[in-house]
């Protein structure tokens, strides 16, 4: 069972969302979809569209829900989600009707337990439309790739990332390239760049950005993603 995570002794433990984006299989356009509301559990109301099983384990533990413009990500009462392992193009896509691009709210994210997850790559890319996103919950200790993780995000103005340990993270490509609307991004003493070999376009486009710095467009690569000489504003990592 691939892309599947497992804990204790090879028993698999809790919902586990399926792969990359392979956990979205219903027929409604992302790009219709306004919101995502990720929930322990959830009763059908009988408004739902369409419904379909989005583990990776094919066993119901994961469920997705289409309600008019609302997309519902439903546990099965364990009171998290786990993501995948792979969780490049979570929330995003490769062609324009797979990509989240109406979305405008994120609710429920603090259930989404991060910690088993390698690759973050494109995750939420092409999320034009959500002006904040919460992910100050996001369990980053085990992730390698980063790349253009928040890519195309026009719309938000402030990025908490103050729980990210980035220690083995190694490609940051294009991780906020174009997200013209951002300010501030919050990061802690987590935060290292020492592995990184990758990060062409970190931040180009972030034309708004400051930080210890003011953004300088010649000035785009991880040797600027810090507080105290690049663009990151300081904040204390949050205890868990």
């Amino acid at each position: 069972m691939p892309n599947v995570i497992w804990l204790n002794q090879g028993r698999l433990i809790g919902p586990v969302l399926a792969p990359s984006s392979s956990w979205y299989k219903g027929t409604t356009a992302k790009s219709t979809i306004t919101e995502i509301s990720l929930v322990d559990s959830y009763a059908s109301t009988g408004s739902e569209t369409e419904s379909w099983d989005a583990s990776a384990a094919g066993d119901g533990s994961v469920m997705a829900y289409i309600d008019g413009t609302k997309l519902i990500l439903a546990g099965n009462g364990y009171g998290k989600i786990f993501a995948n392992a792979d969780s490049s193009y979570a929330f995003s896509g490769n062609t324009s009707n797979t990509r989240f691009s109406s979305l405008t709210t994120v609710t429920g994210m603090d259930l989404l337990d991060t910690s088993q997850v390698t690759d973050m790559g494109s995750m939420f890319a092409y999320c034009s439309g959500l002006t904040s996103l919460d992910v100050t919950g996001f369990n980053t200790s085990l992730v390698t790739d980063m790349r253009a993780m928040f890519y195309r995000c026009f719309g938000l103005t402030g990025l908490d990332l103050s729980s990210f340990d980035t220690s083995k993270v190694t490609d940051m490509r294009f991780m906020f390239q174009y997200c013209s609307g951002l300010t501030t991004i919050y990061a802690s003493n987590l935060w290292s760049t020492t592995k990184v070999t990758k990060s062409q376009d970190m931040f180009t486009g972030c034309s708004a950005l400051v930080g210890a710095i003011s953004y300088n467009s010649s000035s785009v690569t991880a040797d600027y993603a810090n507080y105290t000489t690049g663009y990151f504003t300081y904040k204390a990592a949050p205890t868990s």
